[in-house]
């Protein structure tokens, strides 16, 4: 059984997982590779299924996954925080963080 005081850590792992599916989804669907031009620009080759449908779609769906991919390292720091949080506190003096208010912490993260 889960300790009380990790009980909220599922909401965690519940965003993880759905930023991770996000970020899957989006890199599945453009599939691009980045290089360089003669002259030194960028260039963004999309080669997923995407490409069928249109080139506006590829963009949208990599920059959905390059959203994702930065929205799971907040929440891998929010992950760690929370455990150093739980560890480091005496459980006596001060009650572990509530579904709500890690809800709430997440909500905030996704401000930008």
């Amino acid at each position: 059984r889960t300790p009380h005081a990790m009980r909220s850590y599922s909401i965690l792992l519940l965003n993880s997982a759905l930023i991770e599916l996000i970020s899957a989804i989006g890199n599945g669907l453009s599939s691009a590779r980045v290089g360089f031009g003669p002259d030194g620009t960028l260039i963004t080759l999309y080669v997923g299924p995407c490409s069928l449908v249109g080139v506006q779609l590829c963009h949208i769906s990599y920059c959905v996954h390059l959203f994702s991919k930065c929205q799971g390292y907040l929440i891998l720091l929010q992950s760690f925080c929370f455990r150093l949080y739980i560890i480091s506190v005496n459980p006596s003096l001060h009650a572990s963080p509530t579904r709500m208010m890690t809800l709430l912490i997440s909500a905030v993260l996704y401000a930008p």
